[in-house]
C-alpha cells in the first residue's frame, strides 16, 4: 500500500510540475519550451520542491520576460486608445503582457 501511495503522489508531483512549466512558458514567456528546456525545468521542480510563488519568480524576473515586457509595453498606449469606455478598459489594463488581448478588444468595440 505505501508504494502505491508514494507512486500516486510522485505521479501527481510529475503531472503539477509538468503544468505548472508549461504554463510558466506560455504565461511569462509568450512560447512553447524547447524539449530540453521543458524536461530541465520540469526536473528542477520535482527535483529542488519549486513551489509556485519560485516558479513565477524565476520566470518574471528572467532576462527573456524583461526583455518581452519591455519590447510590448510600447504597444500598449495603442492598444489603450482603442478603449471606448470604463469596462472595456478595465479589461485591457494588462495588455502590455498579452498583446492579443488588444485585437480582441478593437474586434469587440467593432461589433459593437
Amino acid at each position: 500500500v505505501k508504494a502505491v501511495i508514494g507512486s500516486h503522489r510522485a505521479y501527481y508531483k510529475l503531472r503539477v510540475c509538468q503544468e505548472a512549466i508549461w504554463e510558466a512558458f506560455r504565461i511569462f514567456l509568450d512560447r512553447v519550451p524547447s524539449p530540453e528546456e521543458y524536461r530541465v525545468w520540469v526536473y528542477t521542480c520535482q527535483e529542488e520542491n519549486l513551489c509556485m510563488d519560485d516558479l513565477a519568480q524565476n520566470f518574471s524576473s528572467s532576462q527573456e520576460h524583461l526583455d518581452l515586457v519591455a519590447k510590448v509595453s510600447g504597444k500598449r498606449s495603442r492598444c489603450s486608445r482603442m478603449c471606448t469606455d470604463t469596462d472595456s478598459c478595465l479589461w485591457i489594463e494588462h495588455a502590455h503582457l498579452f498583446p492579443w488581448i488588444c485585437l480582441l478588444n478593437f474586434v469587440t468595440l467593432y461589433e459593437n
